[in-house]
């Protein structure tokens, strides 16, 4: 939360860089995604705890606003990235989402950059 904030401050002060430090959060979340995945599904042994990841909390205050982002294709492109990464622990009502926010940037005159994003989240 402590990156997120962080940025948040930032666009607030109208830094134009506001959106990195938030790509590069989720880029390294998504980097170990293989991992949540499998310790949320109880595939991998975590001592005495199953790993409590807010799958719901991260998408909604985090990555569905990142998508929505279009004047940031590098932060737009990591969430669907991310979101795709996600997709096995994902509730329903956001894999639908994805495949309809992935259709709606495919067929858009969007950054070439996030329509690749989208062509990867959905293969």
């Amino acid at each position: 939360d402590r990156h997120f904030s962080e940025s948040e401050q930032r666009r607030l002060s109208a830094d134009v860089d506001w959106w990195r430090q938030r790509e590069a959060a989720l880029a390294a979340l998504g980097c170990c995604a293989d991992d949540f995945v499998d310790l949320i599904e109880g595939r991998i042994e975590d001592g005495d705890q199953p790993l409590q990841l807010n799958v719901s909390n991260v998408l909604t205050n985090y990555v569905i606003p990142g998508i929505e982002m279009r004047d940031c294709p590098l932060l737009c492109g990591t969430c669907l990235w991310l979101m795709a990464r996600l997709t096995p622990i994902l509730p329903k009502e956001y894999r639908e989402k994805l495949i309809l926010i992935s259709l709606q940037y495919i067929s858009s005159e969007q950054d070439m950059f996030v329509r690749v994003c989208v062509v990867r989240a959905l293969f």
